[in-house]
C-alpha cells in the first residue's frame, strides 16, 4: 500500500505531463513487496516495513525514469524486462534491510532463535555474504549468457520478428522494424 502511496509523492518528482504513469504505479508496489519480502523473517515492525515500501518505490520509480534512460544512452543496456529497476535494486534493499535489522535487534538485546538464524549473533554479517555471493552469481551467469547468445546464436533475419525463431499461427502478420544490414552486421563483429 505504502509503494503505491509513494507513487504520488513520486509523480511530483518524476513528471509526466503531471499525469500518473500506471507502469510507474505497478512497479513501485512490486518494488515494495521485493524488498519486504527480502526481510519478511526479520524483526521489522509495520512501521519498518512502510518506510522499506516507500524507499523501494521511489528507487523503483528514479530507476525508471532517471536511470534506465541514462544507462541507455551512455552505456548501450537495455533492460527490457526491468530487472535492475524492479528486482536487483529494491532487492539489494531488502537484502540490506534484512541485516541492518537483525543488527538493531541484536544490540537492543532481543533474542536471537537460532533455528531460524543459525549463526546466532553473527547472522548479520551472513545476510551481507549471502547478498554478495547471489550478486557475483548474477554478474557470472548474465555473463555467460550474454556470450552464448552473441557467439552460439544466429542473427534473425529480420529483427524483432518471432517466425525466425517461433511456429506462428497462420494468421501472423508481422509489422516492426526490417532488417538493417549496417546495425547486423556490427551486432555480429561485436
Amino acid at each position: 500500500v505504502n509503494s503505491q502511496l509513494n507513487k504520488v509523492v513520486d509523480e511530483t518528482i518524476f513528471p509526466r505531463g503531471r499525469k500518473f504513469d500506471m507502469v510507474d504505479v505497478q512497479n513501485a508496489t512490486l518494488a515494495g513487496g521485493v524488498a519486504v519480502g527480502c526481510s519478511a523473517d526479520m524483526i521489522l515492525g509495520p512501521g519498518g516495513a512502510l518506510l522499506l515500501g516507500l524507499i523501494a518505490g521511489t528507487l523503483s520509480t528514479f530507476g525508471f525514469n532517471k536511470l534506465s534512460p541514462f544507462l541507455e544512452r551512455k552505456i548501450g543496456l537495455q533492460d527490457t524486462c526491468g530487472i535492475l529497476n524492479l528486482h536487483c535494486m529494491p532487492g539489494i534493499l531488502g537484502a540490506i534491510t534484512s541485516s541492518v535489522s537483525l543488527a538493531v535487534n541484536i544490540q537492543l538485546n532481543k533474542v536471537v532463535d537460532e533455528a531460524i538464524f543459525p549463526r546466532g549473533n553473527a547472522q548479520p554479517a551472513y545476510q551481507i555474504y549471502g547478498l554478495l555471493v547471489t550478486i557475483g552469481v548474477s554478474i557470472v551467469s548474465a555473463t555467460l549468457t550474454g556470450f552464448f547468445v552473441k557467439k552460439v546464436m544466429r542473427t534473425p533475419r529480420t529483427l524483432y520478428e518471432d517466425s525466425d525463431a517461433w511456429e506462428v499461427s497462420h494468421d501472423y502478420e508481422y509489422i516492426g522494424v526490417h532488417r538493417d544490414e549496417n546495425l547486423l552486421t556490427s551486432l555480429s563483429n561485436d
